[in-house]
């Protein structure tokens, strides 16, 4: 990604030292929040839009939230991964 491309040259000759290895574990700590944050907006833009229309079918008593929300996850899944 574009991120690690960005640290790759910032920091491709860094020594090893102790202050080196503190700013490595923060650029792994933040490719992590990155990479998952990342995954999970995409998600929550996706909800405001489906919950009109599970609120209407529930509604109408045509399911519960758990077994929607349960499908909605396995389907979106193999799109995060």
């Amino acid at each position: 990604t574009f991120f690690t491309a960005v640290f790759g040259i910032i920091y491709f000759q860094m020594d090893r030292s102790q202050t080196s290895l503190q700013d490595r574990t923060g650029i792994l700590f933040f490719q992590a929040m990155n990479t998952a944050f990342g995954s999970t907006i995409g998600t929550s833009t996706v909800i405001p839009v489906q919950l009109k229309v599970v609120n209407r079918e529930r509604a109408a008593k045509l399911y519960e939230i758990l077994p929607f929300y349960a499908a909605a996850f396995c389907v979106s899944l193999p799109l995060e991964l």
